[in-house]
């Protein structure tokens, strides 16, 4: 979900029930959207571009020729959003060291609108979420039993 907070002015979008794996960096992005719900989705195995300080890991040959790392953050992140809600929503990072949830911005961040009810099986979660996202150890209710290859969009008026 990219860039319409300057030409969709009224209502809000809602980013809901979707399986985010296996994307070259994050998982789900809600950004630069304002007035949103994003909610029941299941992110997980995401950040296959590697962290080149984990050499280890770069293990395909199109990953060998990389020269810039990716962000740390390879769960879900609201970027530069007003008024965003988020519910319900199950992430698991890749590494530990990276974010499962993450609001980021490029000045001082949005609070959320509303939320909770968000798990995360394995990453860290940023400081302004920490009310709004529990940590849980079974990495089971972070993974989906069926995996879809469809993302459905919908705009809410």
């Amino acid at each position: 979900m990219t860039r319409n907070n300057k030409t969709y002015l009224h209502g809000q979008m809602e980013l809901s029930d979707n399986i985010a794996h296996g994307n070259g960096i994050n998982g789900v992005v809600f950004h630069r959207t304002d007035r949103g719900v994003v909610q029941r989705n299941q992110v997980y195995n995401n950040g296959v571009v590697p962290v080149l300080d984990r050499p280890k890991d770069i293990t395909e040959e199109w990953q060998q020729a990389l020269k810039k790392s990716r962000q740390p953050y390879s769960g879900l992140v609201v970027n530069n959003a007003k008024a965003v809600k988020l519910w319900s929503n199950n992430v698991s990072a890749k590494y530990e060291t990276d974010y499962a949830f993450k609001i980021e911005s490029d000045g001082s961040p949005y609070p959320l609108a509303a939320g909770g009810n968000n798990k995360a099986c394995r990453g860290r979660i940023g400081s302004n979420l920490v009310s709004y996202v529990k940590q849980v150890s079974d990495e089971s209710i972070c993974t989906a039993s069926d995996e879809v290859d469809e993302v459905v969009l919908l705009a809410i008026q």
